[in-house]
């Protein structure tokens, strides 16, 4: 079935046809919703997939292949959302938070913007740059989409008369926000899950390791997650944060700082990966082994 230049995979799937036949039918009652959709499909058409808990790692992914011929791109991106066990709010909720994958600056193939291996110099600066773009300018606007959806009385009417009926506690959940900063995000990210040997920032490490032809390993913070900061401040209002975070982030030194000499490599292409890498270095140093990037900063463009 088709929206524009999205293409939802659901004739093998009756219940799942009808969810997301449903959902296609109310997209122009839902403007959050079908503007969502246009940013995410600017840079080429998606296809999404309902796949089984075997074919993918996590409940849902954005996937992108392509190749570069002379000035022409060849570009295949797709959305996998699973159903096996999921509710019909589990799966819209990945849907949403796909798309918003998809329309992320900091994943585009290609993009000049794009968080790339290659400006990295180790697997946790990556892991921990990829973490938090996917956080800010991924969750962070998937959780003010699904809220602007399901705040709306009018909306959520619409669902129930087309047979789509939200318990008080699945809407509950779609408007509210478990995360309250980057910090929390970060230890979840950390954390293993059951079934799983690997957590979700070790899917990136691994990305870096194989992209590096380095030998894949698993971190120790998988096996036992960083502890989280102490008062983590609560996230503010999208509107409020500066663009660049990079001038105004810093770690706060500790007593008796030793005196250390770090490398400022003013060639990498991504400034973002020298600033993440900068810092990083700089708590290692001193000896801080749970730093991570002020959840008051924020970085828009992905």
């Amino acid at each position: 079935m088709r929206h524009e230049k999205l293409t939802l995979n659901i004739e093998n799937d009756p219940s799942i046809e009808k969810m997301f036949k449903t959902v296609i039918e109310l997209i122009p009652q839902i403007p959050a919703l079908n503007n969502l959709i246009k940013q995410a499909t600017l840079n080429g058409p998606i296809t999404v997939d309902f796949v089984t808990k075997a074919q993918e790692k996590t409940s849902g992914s954005f996937q992108q292949h392509g190749q570069i011929c002379g000035n022409h791109k060849t570009i295949q991106r797709s959305i996998r959302v699973v159903k096996e066990g999921q509710s019909f709010a589990q799966m819209f909720e990945t849907f949403v938070f796909e798309l918003c994958n998809a329309k992320n600056a900091k994943f585009e193939l290609f993009g000049k913007d794009a968080i790339k291996t290659s400006d990295f110099q180790d697997r946790e600066s990556f892991a921990l740059a990829t973490e938090f773009a996917e956080y800010m300018d991924t969750y962070v606007p998937s959780r003010e989409i699904l809220k602007a959806i399901f705040s709306n009385a009018k909306i959520v009417s619409a669902f129930h008369q087309k047979g789509l009926k939200l318990s008080t506690h699945e809407i509950r959940h779609l408007t509210s926000d478990p995360f309250c900063s980057f910090n929390d995000w970060w230890q979840q990210a950390n954390r293993l899950h059951s079934g799983r040997s690997y957590s979700h920032a070790d899917i990136y490490r691994q990305e870096f390791d194989k992209k590096s032809n380095k030998p894949l390993v698993f971190s120790k913070r998988s096996v036992q997650p960083t502890q989280p900061v102490q008062s983590a401040p609560q996230r503010a209002p999208r509107n409020d944060m500066p663009k660049h975070p990079a001038s105004h982030a810093r770690a706060k030194p500790t007593p008796q700082q030793p005196n250390v000499t770090l490398r400022w490599d003013a060639h990498r292409q991504n400034p973002s990966a020298n600033i993440y890498g900068f810092l990083f270095a700089i708590c290692n140093e001193i000896g801080v082994s749970n730093w991570v990037p002020s959840p008051e900063y924020r970085i828009h463009a992905f």
